[in-house]
């Protein structure tokens, strides 16, 4: 019998695996070698972005943007990965009343509530007064918003100056205007007919604008409240 010795084989290393390691090793290195430079349609200055930043972490990068401009309401991003360019638009709110409970904030022309920047302050801005929380970076309640509108619309349309307004602690709407030098007031429910609360108060003004009066209550249906 012959017995031979076994010979060792040296087994070839797996060109796929080695390949797999390479490109892992290039595709993590990129994540953050990678780097966009971020513009804006604004005049802001933003940093650079990694590839993993932007992957990961653009809401990071969203927020940054939203304490620089508080009047932000959207932000879209496009990134170029020709130019590595990482095109920012930003988009804001022209604030055009002071809505104020604890604090006051800015009430945008879209209905959003942001914080009081320090520069650039617009004046006459129109004030409203609210006995409910308001919160920043969030928009007044829908029914709120529509009723606030459509008097204003009214009050211009009929030529009748609002001093201020007023958003009650049960959500109808105050809104103060000058008559026969001195103060007179209407109340609003923003939750029913808008349109025809604001028929009822066109007459009724029409009807009795050489006589005194303070408040005019609107809210009851086919109804008019006055004193």
């Amino acid at each position: 019998m012959v017995i031979r010795k076994k010979s060792r084989t040296r087994s070839k290393p797996n060109l796929n695996i080695i390949l797999g390691l390479i490109l892992a090793f290039l595709l993590v290195f990129s994540l953050f070698w990678i780097k966009f430079e971020v513009s804006t349609n604004l005049n802001i200055h933003l940093p650079n972005q990694t590839l993993f930043q932007l992957i990961f972490f653009r809401r990071s990068l969203a927020n940054q943007i939203f304490k620089i401009v508080p009047d932000a309401t959207r932000i879209t991003f496009s990134p170029n990965w020709v130019n590595f360019n990482l095109e920012t638009k930003i988009e804001t709110e022209a604030p055009i009343a002071l809505i104020c409970d604890q604090k006051c904030y800015y009430l945008g022309n879209r209905d959003y509530i942001f914080e009081k920047s320090s520069q650039n302050q617009p004046s006459n801005l129109f004030p409203i007064r609210t006995r409910l929380t308001i919160y920043p970076n969030s928009n007044l309640k829908a029914n709120l918003s529509q009723a606030l509108s459509k008097v204003f619309n009214f009050s211009q349309n009929k030529k009748l100056p609002l001093s201020q307004a007023k958003i009650m602690s049960n959500g109808d709407l105050q809104f103060f205007f000058p008559h026969l030098g001195s103060t007179a007031y209407f109340l609003i429910d923003p939750n029913v007919n808008l349109d025809q609360q604001l028929n009822k108060l066109d007459a009724f003004l029409d009807y009795e604008k050489n006589n005194r009066f303070e408040e005019i209550d609107l809210r009851i249906d086919n109804r008019i409240y006055y004193k």
